[in-house]
């Protein structure tokens, strides 16, 4: 019976991956062990011949992780902002990177400026509060839904959004929403406007409050 040759992790190659010419696969002890980028062999200054401990070879595993998952947070960047709640829960849910790689990757992105909750919750609720009027709790729904803390959004709207504003926005939609069911019996009015503001966030007390101030007029049965 021969001898079964004892394993050295020694790389044995290095080839360029045919679909990415930037990416390459590393071969150790004769069998595939890793593909990662040419830049990181580079900066290892990897060679073959080369004994690699499990060590390093954990190491470049993990430097490489960290490589494609900064890569993959930039490009969800480049489609749009994000809380760091959204964006690490993706890298979770589709890279499925280890949570200390996650963690790495958004400190690295806070410390960039590219990751800023505070500023998203004040830029998005200027974006909401442009495109159509809500309550102050559908606001803070919204933000948090966003992955905005749900103190960071209630703070947010609070300084944006006054008792009064609300108060006035809520009884303008109601009139409003009122004003295109002439004719129909008001019972009938009150469950819709009722059911319309609460679609647009505002609680219950401000909605009968704006149903209060709502007089039937002559085109009410």
């Amino acid at each position: 019976m021969g001898v079964v040759p004892r394993s050295v992790n020694r790389i044995t190659a290095i080839e360029q991956q045919k679909n990415n010419s930037n990416r390459v696969s590393v071969y150790v002890d004769g069998e595939y062990r890793l593909g990662c980028s040419a830049k990181l062999i580079e900066q290892h200054n990897l060679k073959v011949g080369e004994v690699l401990d499990e060590q390093q070879i954990s190491r470049l595993e993990d430097a490489e992780e960290l490589s494609q998952a900064k890569a993959a947070a930039l490009r969800l960047l480049g489609y749009r902002a994000r809380t760091v709640a959204d964006l690490a829960k993706r890298l979770q849910y589709k890279h499925k990177l280890a949570e200390h790689t996650i963690a790495e990757v958004v400190a690295w992105l806070i410390e960039l400026g590219y990751l800023d909750d505070t500023r998203y919750a004040r830029e998005r609720l200027d974006y909401l509060l442009s495109t159509k009027k809500m309550g102050r709790a559908g606001l803070v729904a919204k933000l948090a839904s966003e992955g905005v803390h749900r103190a960071l959004a209630q703070e947010t709207v609070d300084k944006a959004v006054s008792t009064e504003q609300e108060e006035q926005w809520a009884r303008q939609l109601a009139e409003q929403r009122a004003g295109r069911m002439p004719g129909k019996e008001w019972q009938k009015v009150k469950r819709s406007v009722h059911a319309y503001l609460q679609r647009r966030g505002f609680d219950s007390e401000l909605i009968w409050a704006a149903l209060e101030a709502i007089e039937p007029g002559d085109d009410f049965d």
